[in-house]
């Protein structure tokens, strides 16, 4: 597709090989109209002496250049004729070769020729210089995006149907709910039982169940693993209630993410943790998120990697997350179906009462 600047480029080289061919032609003309007159002159008849043609017929006596001799007037008005046949050749030939090389050309002249109002197409047009995005203009195409932000801050409640893929390349089931503001449990299914993690809004507890369906085990979880927990709790990101939960945004320009270039987008937390996240320049879909967890006296990044997004009710969400911890990659969740509000009750995240018996995981 050729531009507005192409198009008048080639106008321009147009005319002047336009000017520089008819010049030549003139100069070419000028040489042949002053050419000696006894070289072009009109042909001469043979006389006696009497005065009379001594046959009674004309016959050239010279005929050098005689067949192309012309009058005056005649050779101004060939001139001038050729002339204009020539500029209008050079114009019409100009004028098919851009339109057979630009496909927005043909199709002004097609409209035309349909008898239909043909409007510049914008690609002919000069594009004025683009503002860069602003933040809040990045964001909300990115609420679009997702299905929009009324629906998404909506939402009362989530169930996700996932697989979960770790390094040593075992394969769970893995089930997560959700429910407004932070509740979430996750039911993951092995092979001699079940897992089940929750956060009740106070804690998060685990309860750890056999194959046969009897309570192993019922705990609480340590701090860092709780932490970890709860920070994916919520049913959205953090970019569509910053403001409820007093976090800043700030964009940090454009970076390559995973061989695509995305806005970098930086969140800090009320509690001062900071998180990149990355969002294409072409569907500003989340691609990824980096974070610096602080761990005793150790800084571990963890990095997501979203890819492959699905539709489920109007809503994208990916299809893959890859979870990386300082560069070495440690699970894959695969989403297969995802149900908005499903009306969770409360009930569903609660502690259950302790288990009147234990067996260990897989016993009979």
């Amino acid at each position: 597709m050729l531009s507005y600047r192409t198009l008048k480029a080639y106008a321009r080289c147009t005319k002047l090989v336009f000017f520089i061919f008819v010049s030549f032609c003139d100069f070419l003309r000028l040489i042949h109209l002053i050419r000696p007159e006894t070289e072009m002159r009109p042909p001469t008849i043979a006389v006696e002496g009497n005065g009379l043609p001594s046959t009674g017929r004309m016959h050239y006596t010279d005929c050098t250049n005689t067949m192309a001799y012309r009058s005056p007037r005649t050779r101004f008005r060939r001139y001038w004729i050729n002339r204009i046949l020539l500029i209008c050749g050079l114009f019409v030939g100009g004028f098919l070769v851009v339109v057979l090389i630009s496909p927005q050309a043909r199709k002004v002249v097609g409209m035309i020729l349909r008898g239909e109002k043909a409007q510049a197409p914008s690609a002919l047009l000069p594009k004025e210089p683009e503002e860069p995005l602003q933040i809040k203009d990045i964001l909300a195409k990115h609420y679009e995006a997702t299905g929009g932000y009324e629906r998404q801050v909506n939402l009362t409640s989530l169930k996700l149907i996932a697989k979960l893929k770790r390094a040593d390349e075992t394969i769970d089931d893995i089930a997560i709910f959700k429910k407004a503001p932070n509740l979430i449990r996750t039911t993951t299914t092995l092979k001699n039982g079940r897992i089940v993690m929750a956060y009740d809004g106070k804690e998060v507890w685990r309860q750890i169940i056999n194959r046969q369906g009897s309570v192993v085990a019922l705990d609480t979880v340590d701090q860092k693993v709780a932490d970890d927990f709860i920070r994916d709790a919520p049913i959205n990101s953090v970019l569509f209630e910053y403001e409820k939960l007093e976090a800043s945004v700030e964009l940090m320009g454009e970076e390559v993410f995973e061989s695509q270039l995305c806005y970098k987008v930086r969140v800090t937390s009320k509690s001062g943790l900071v998180t990149d996240y990355f969002l294409d320049t072409k569907e500003f879909l989340e691609r990824g998120t980096k974070m610096n967890l602080t761990v005793g006296d150790k800084v571990i990044l963890k990095e997501s990697k979203s890819t492959g997004y699905k539709e489920f009710d109007g809503l994208k969400v990916p299809g893959e997350i890859k979870i990386y911890t300082d560069g070495k990659w440690q699970t894959s969740l695969l989403i297969e179906t995802m149900e908005p509000n499903g009306g969770l009750l409360r009930d569903l995240f609660m502690r259950p009462n302790p288990p009147q018996a234990t067996a260990a995981v897989g016993g009979s």
